[in-house]
Order: structure tokens, then sequence, then C-alpha cells
């Protein structure tokens, strides 16, 4: 039976998990208006007009792309039609929650900690709303197709591959169970690494670093699993990495820039401007930061305030090194997110918004993994001055925090439903469009000029000319002749 501290514990975990998820529905729920914009169209036509999904991926990335694995997603969203669009960013959402949930879980269990489900559960939900909240441009990277699918898609595929290593490395699986784990891992990092250039740096950064950690840290057994998951994932990835540098579309999308403005002098630049979105971010979301850091606080006082431990764990030379390199991998990993952009565009390239929301979910997440680890540390100062034993005061101290970092999702729930009516306007002109020009195919009205719609996020719209590229995906999308706005 549960100590009554462990239940005012419990039920303040109970309380924040309760609100996280509140918080995840209502971000779930805006995704189903989520329509058709810009490059989906061209997508959904390559998509449809292609005979099977290898002769699509071979069009995209031999005359449009080097991203050759978007259009495998973007056909199975439209495999079932036109409308599971709208449930796609809801999937995601649950699928980031999920994955994160499961690598948290083996981290924890390999770092030697007996954590309650709740623990697990509640980081998952902060993380994945947190890094959705503080998105650059959240409409783009997140209630878009195409921006999911390149930007956040990796992100859960990535997760899920960190779960799988950390489960390989802890569980010692047989040598069947093995070679399944493995080819599962080697197929999410070829299909991840295939969504974007991007991504597929940060990809290729992270298990880099992974494989240089288990070389490092750890020994006999875990040791072996650590090196050949994590440099089949690297291995994977930089096979990934020179298909997607090998691609026949590269050229394509090079002819809209003159010239690479890479030279090696505009290296440092990766590093100013990895520097500059975490100062800028920093600065521009002040209180999300501030509560995530002590959410994850508060999370990880109720971890350690168990009082069935007799003693507090030891701070080893494990934690004191994550703590102190934290920061520093984080930095790391954000400058190899941005390199791509610099690569191609020099001194212009700082990265567009929503190319930044992986950059925004490292950081969540390092700043997080600071506040759970000083929180661990908070515990233990205070368990070992109590002879073992966690005061009254300061489990009721611990449940104020996590219930009172609680009240943001609350706060951020009534703030955006105020939103609601525009989001759910921009779904309904795009409706009465989309009946529009079915309605005039279907009578054979194959040259069509309307009226405009202002498209959310920023993103691009049609024009007057009907040779423009949005237009002619827009018009091959409806089987239509040309299509376009009036001045």
């Amino acid at each position: 039976m549960k100590h009554s501290s462990q239940r005012i514990l419990d039920a303040a975990l109970s309380v924040q998990g309760m609100t996280g998820l509140a918080a995840l529905t209502f971000l779930m729920y805006l995704g189903t208006f989520t329509r058709h914009w810009a490059d989906d169209f061209c997508y959904v036509v390559v998509s449809e007009s292609s005979s099977n999904i290898f002769e699509a991926i071979q069009v995209i990335y031999t005359s449009w792309s080097n991203r050759y694995a978007n259009v495998l997603l973007v056909g199975a969203v439209n495999l079932f039609g036109r409308t599971p669009i709208r449930f796609f960013p809801a999937l995601m959402i649950a699928l980031m929650a999920f994955c994160l949930y499961l690598a948290i879980s083996q981290i924890a269990k390999f770092s030697g900690r007996r954590y309650s489900p709740l623990i697990g559960i509640n980081l998952a939900f902060l993380l994945t709303f947190f890094s959705i909240l503080q998105a650059p441009n959240r409409f783009q990277s997140v209630y878009w197709l195409m921006g999911l699918v390149t930007y956040f898609a990796p992100l859960v595929m990535i997760s899920g591959m960190s779960a799988l290593i950390f489960w390989a490395i802890r569980s010692h699986p047989n040598q069947g169970t093995r070679w399944m784990a493995l080819s599962l891992l080697a197929a999410l990092a070829f299909l991840s690494g295939g969504l974007s250039e991007t991504t597929l740096a940060f990809q290729v950064t992270f298990f880099g670093i992974a494989l240089v950690f288990c070389f490092l840290f750890l020994r006999d057994e875990q040791k072996k699993s650590g090196l050949l998951f994590s440099g089949t994932a690297l291995i994977v990835s930089l096979t990934a990495l020179l298909v997607v540098f090998l691609s026949p579309g590269n050229a394509v999308r090079l002819e809209k820039i003159p010239e690479s403005q890479f030279s090696f002098s505009t290296i440092p630049l990766i590093f100013r401007f990895a520097w500059d979105f975490i100062w800028n971010s920093a600065r521009s979301f002040v209180i999300p930061t501030i509560v995530s850091v002590m959410s994850a606080f508060g999370v990880a006082l109720a971890a350690s305030l168990d009082n069935d431990r007799q003693t507090p764990q030891p701070v080893d030379l494990g934690f004191w090194g994550a703590l102190i390199l934290a920061p520093l991998v984080a930095y790391i990993l954000i400058a190899s997110l941005v390199a791509p952009s610099v690569y191609v565009y020099g001194q212009f390239g700082y990265p567009e918004p929503r190319a930044l929301f992986p950059a925004r979910f490292v950081m969540t997440f390092a700043l997080m993994t600071e506040g759970f680890l000083l929180g661990r540390l908070t515990a233990r100062a205070f368990l070992a001055r109590s002879a073992f034993q966690a005061s009254s005061g300061m489990i009721a101290a611990s449940a104020a925090l996590i219930v009172v970092t609680s009240l943001y999702p609350i706060w951020f729930l009534q703030k955006e439903a105020q939103t609601l009516p525009q989001v759910q306007n921009y779904a309904r002109q795009w409706d009465e469009r989309n009946s529009f020009l079915l309605e005039q195919q279907q009578q054979g009205n194959l040259n069509i000029v309307l009226d405009g719609i202002q498209p959310p996020g920023g993103l691009i719209e049609l024009r007057q000319d009907p040779n423009f590229w949005v237009n002619q995906c827009v018009a091959d999308f409806y089987n239509l002749n040309s299509i376009a706005v009036f001045p």
C-alpha cells in the first residue's frame, strides 16, 4: 500500500498528466482543419499519377527533389483518399508522444532507475507540448502536410530509433530478435534520412555521438550491442546522405539559386546561426522556457521522493557528465540542423522558421533534461540531510510545484481557443473552393478564374499567372486545364 506522501505526489502527477493530455488533444484537434496547400498538391498529383509508389519516388528523385521518402509518406496518407490528411497531424503528434515515452522509459531502465509510468508519460507529454508550442512556425511545421512530413516526422522516427537502441543495449536480445530489431532500425533510418537533408544532417550527427558514447562509456555486452545498433543507424544514415547527395533532382532545385554560396569561410556561420537561434528562442519564449524547465524539475522531485526508498541514490560520474554535456551536445545538434542551409545559401543560409522546428525540439529536450537532473540533485541533497526521509513539507512543496506548472497548459488552451474560429474559417474557405472546383470539373469547365484565399502560416497560394507552379499543381490536382485568381 502506498504511503500518503506517495499518493499526494501521484495525485499531483495525475493532474499534470491530464492538463498535458488536454493541451495535446487540442493541438491534435486543430489538425482536423488541415487541408492541402502549396507543395501538397504537387506531391499528391505525383503519387496519384504514378502506377506504384516506386515510380513516384523515381519521379521525385530524378526530376524534382533529393527527398526520396517524402512522396512515400504522402502516398501512404493519400492511400485512402484525400480526406485522411485531416487526421495525419493528430496521428503524428500522438506518435511523437508515444515514441518519446518509449525512449524515456528505456533510458530510465538503462540508467538503473525505477520510475512510475506517470513519470515517463508526463515527460513525453510535456516535451511534445512545449516543442510544438514554441515552434518558430507552428502551422508550417505541424499543420501543413509537407512541413509535417519533412520536419516533424523524422523526429518521431529518431525518437523511436533511440528507444530501440537503448532497449537493445539493456536487454541483450537473442540472435533472431536482434536481427529483426536491426532490420527495423535500418529501415527507419533510411526512411527518415530521405525526408529532409536538414534532419538527415541531424540524424548523422546524433547517431555519430551515440556511437562515441557507446564506445567510451559502455562495457562488455552493453558495449557490443550499443556499437552494433548505433553503428548500424549511423552507416544507414550515411548511406541515405550519399543517396541524397547524388540525386539528379538536386540540379532542379539549385536552378533557382544562381550558384552555391558555400565556402570554407562560411563554416563559422553554422555555429553563429546555431547560437543566434538559441539566443533568440530564449528571448522570445521566456515564460514557456521557464515553465518547461520547472515542470521537469518538479517531475524529478516526485520521482526521487519515494518513501519506499531507504537511501538516496548516489550522484555518479555519469550524472555529472549528463548535466555538463547536455547543453554542448544540444548546441552541436542544432548546428548540424543549420549546416545544410548554410551549405546551400552561405551567408544567407539562416534556415526558414519551419526548418527550425527540429532545433526547437532539441533545445526543449536539453532544457528539460537539465531541469530533470537538477531536480534529482536537489531531492538527493534534501534526502541526505533528513536522514534519507522526505519531509512532509518537501513533499507538499514538490506537489505544489507540479500542480502550479500544470496550470500553464490550461492557460494555453484558454488562449488558443480564441484562434479556433480563424482556423475553422480557413478550412471552410478551402472546402467551399474544393466543392466549387470539383463541380466545375464535372461540368467540363476546365479553365477557372476565381477569388484567392489568404493561406494560413504564410504559405504560397494561387496567383494570377496560370503558369505559376502552384497553379499548375492545383490544376493537375483537379484535372483542370488551368486555374488562376482575379487581380
